[in-house]
C-alpha cells in the first residue's frame, strides 16, 4: 500500500452537538471545537476518510453543504 493512499484522517459528527469534526486517526480522542465535548474515536461513526488534511477538510465542507 502506498503511503499516500493510507487513511490518516477521519470525519465524524460530535456525539453531543452533531457538529462535523476532523480527526487524525492515530489519536484516541478529539475535542469538539463547537461544544468542547471530548469524543472517543473508538466510539464515533466515521462518515468519511482521507489521506491528507486538505482532502479531509474538503470532505467536511461537502458534508456541511449536503446537510443544510
Amino acid at each position: 500500500m502506498k503511503a499516500s493512499s493510507r487513511k490518516r484522517y477521519g470525519i465524524f459528527r460530535c456525539r453531543k452537538c452533531g457538529g462535523f469534526n476532523l480527526a487524525q486517526l492515530n489519536f484516541k480522542t478529539k475535542t469538539c471545537p463547537y461544544c468542547g465535548a471530548r469524543n472517543s474515536l473508538s466510539k464515533v461513526k466515521f462518515l468519511a476518510y482521507a489521506s491528507t488534511w486538505r482532502a479531509a477538510s474538503e470532505a467536511v465542507r461537502r458534508l456541511k453543504r449536503l446537510n443544510k
